[in-house]
């Protein structure tokens, strides 16, 4: 093209006149001609007439308005904005074209009808109407596309990241009597409900066939979370050799907890090596301490050698009304299911003092421990604190038994 031009300009002006060079009709002409060829030697499409184009996108050019219409611009044009559409492929932005073809097209449609309103443009309706149904259909699409997602990234919090069962299906203590095995029983078998539950979630989840993508971001917070079993084994083992009530089997049960969300989490993140290797661990402490039933004869054993040692404070200093305020409130607690008596009071701290941030006392207290006698002839002993609060000008109230213990069996010869 650059020779063309530099040889133009060397022939001299006689020359140029007698050149041929097309015009712009001449190649509007032409290049009309060979959409026509075109759309002739397609067998596939229906010919196109006054402005209406073969539905789908086809790749055919659809040929100029042949109108005498005064709003022959904007018809070609509407028709120009619908080809654009028509032959589009790119799947990535085919919705922002539709959307800025659809405007454009409407914009080109209002303006024929304001030009000549006696045009008939129900073709033009038509194909503006196919159009708007594959906007639709993308942008439906899309929407649907963001829920699933959305509910795939909700699921895989609640499942992995961010386990539910760590909290909804730990065990909810034993009832009043932390040994009543009926009643501790009971709540493991609410907790195993709840993990089979879970089990059923995950298995939902990966039957929906998540995207990878999504859930998949959440790896590194999965391979945290498989971690944290090497807290639940040192608790474990704390409680099994430390340990005296059978409630105490909660730690038991948090390493089967620990061990379903491994097995599971496991199932869909197959290459996070965190997840194998703290599995293993679990098992293998499951396996030490065998049955809750197991563990839980294991804290009996611990309690009966804490209460062969158990034995009352010695006192540290003697208050009539602080050892008659203590039995009085503890007799009154009804801390047995059966009838009892406090029979002694050791006093086994010296006053403690509890002031504010301005150096005002707010109360002092002593700890006591209570000797008990059963209605049945047994013995038992209790803890708790006697507490005066301060009234102010050196003066403290009526002293009161605070924060009592349960009362705990024992050999009688363990009070003498």
């Amino acid at each position: 093209m650059k020779h063309l031009y530099v040889a133009l300009l060397l022939l001299p002006i006689p020359a140029l006149a007698q050149l041929k060079i097309p015009g712009r009709k001449e190649l509007e002409k032409k290049a009309g001609k060979a959409v026509e060829q075109v759309t002739k030697g397609d067998a596939g499409q229906s010919k196109a007439g006054n402005g209406e184009a073969a539905s789908g996108n086809s790749a055919v050019a659809i040929p100029p308005e042949e109108t005498s219409s005064v709003a022959k611009g904007q018809i070609n044009l509407f028709w120009k904005h619908i080809e654009k559409m028509r032959n589009h492929t790119d799947e990535n932005n085919k919705q922002v074209v539709y959307s800025s073809g659809i405007q454009n097209a409407q914009m080109a449609l209002k303006n024929t009808k304001t030009k000549d309103a006696n045009y008939n443009t129900a073709a033009m309706e038509k194909a503006l109407q196919e159009c708007q149904q594959v906007y639709n259909s993308l942008a439906g699409g899309k929407e649907n596309l963001r829920q699933q997602r959305n509910e795939t990234l909700a699921a895989t919090i609640e499942l992995f990241s961010a386990p539910y069962i760590y909290t909804k299906a730990a065990m909810n203590g034993g009832g009043e009597d932390v040994n009543d095995e009926a009643a501790i029983l009971q709540a493991m078998k609410a907790s195993n409900d709840l993990l089979l539950e879970y089990t059923r979630r995950v298995d939902e989840f990966i039957a929906s066939k998540p995207e990878p993508a999504m859930y998949m971001s959440k790896q590194p917070a999965v391979a945290d979370r498989a971690k944290a079993a090497e807290g639940f084994i040192k608790s474990a083992a704390d409680v099994y050799q430390n340990y005296r009530s059978k409630a105490s089997v909660a730690a038991y049960q948090n390493l089967v907890i620990c061990k379903t969300y491994l097995e599971n989490a496991r199932r869909v993140y197959t290459n996070e090596p965190a997840l194998d290797e703290n599995l293993q661990k679990i098992n293998e402490a499951l396996t030490k301490y065998g049955s809750p039933e197991a563990f839980m004869k294991k804290m009996a054993d611990n309690l009966k050698e804490y209460v062969k040692k158990l034995r009352m404070g010695k006192p540290m200093m003697s208050d009539a009304t602080i050892e008659k305020v203590a039995k009085a409130d503890y007799e009154l607690m009804k801390m047995s299911k059966q009838a009892y008596t406090v029979t002694k009071v050791h006093i086994v701290s010296t006053w403690r003092l509890e002031k504010n941030v301005l150096d005002i006392p707010l109360h002092k207290e002593v700890y006591v421990n209570l000797a008990i006698k059963l209605a049945d002839g047994k013995c038992g002993i209790a803890v708790g604190w006697v507490r005066q609060d301060y009234e102010g000008g050196g003066t403290y109230g009526a002293p009161r038994l605070i924060l009592p213990s349960p009362l705990q069996e024992l050999p009688c010869e363990n009070l003498q």
